[in-house]
């Protein structure tokens, strides 16, 4: 329904580099609108079909609907762009950051579900953060091992945590999630700014 490659390449070479989660957002929004100008492009989107559910991008298209989940997670740096200087947060937290996305993930899927006119779905993360997307080092089992993202990790069906986590690693963060389609978890180069390497991977749902 979208060349989403198309829109992220494009993307790539005029922001290599995002300021925040938010700014990422509005560029690929943005983006997405000059290739197809007629879509009806909603941000932070609610629906009541959902409960307590929003989507980062809502299209409408020909009839059909295209929701987006979008992640932007860096380590700290600095770089110049354009003449523009970027400093980038670093947002740690890598446990709760790979939660989240494969949150992402089971919200696309809920749409897929709720939405009789759902076309395609997409979760997107982009990150310079290379725990994300590198095969951990140590084979002892962790918390979070169900919740791991790194390149070519297959997501678990029913993906939980691991022995007695913290009430303080799991608030907010309890609810089970179940999947009904394998994902695969595919890394490829973003960008490079300076010698920063940014990645990206992409789970697409039809």
């Amino acid at each position: 329904m979208i060349n989403i490659d198309k829109i992220l390449k494009k993307l790539s070479m005029i922001r290599p580099v995002f300021n925040s989660e938010a700014d990422f957002q509005f560029n690929f929004a943005w983006q997405l609108k000059l290739e197809y100008p007629e879509a009806d492009i909603r941000l932070e989107y609610i629906n009541n079909k959902i409960k307590d559910m929003h989507i980062d991008i809502f299209i409408l298209l020909e009839g059909k609907v295209i929701p987006i989940e979008l992640k932007y997670k860096t380590k700290s740096c600095t770089c110049i762009y354009m003449d523009e200087d970027f400093h980038l947060k670093n947002h740690a937290a890598q446990l709760l950051g790979r939660y989240d996305f494969i949150r992402d993930i089971e919200r696309i899927e809920r749409c897929k579900s709720n939405f009789e006119n759902f076309c395609e779905g997409y979760a997107i993360m982009i990150t310079n953060d290379s725990s994300y997307y590198n095969v951990p080092i140590s084979t002892k089992e962790t918390i979070c091992d169900d919740f791991r993202i790194h390149h070519n990790k297959i997501l678990p069906f029913g993906p939980r945590w691991k022995g007695n986590p913290s009430i303080g690693t799991t608030k907010g963060r309890e609810k089970e999630m179940n999947f009904t389609i394998e994902h695969c978890f595919k890394w490829e180069e973003y960008s490079k700014v300076e010698d920063i390497i940014f990645k990206i991977v992409k789970i697409k749902i039809i």
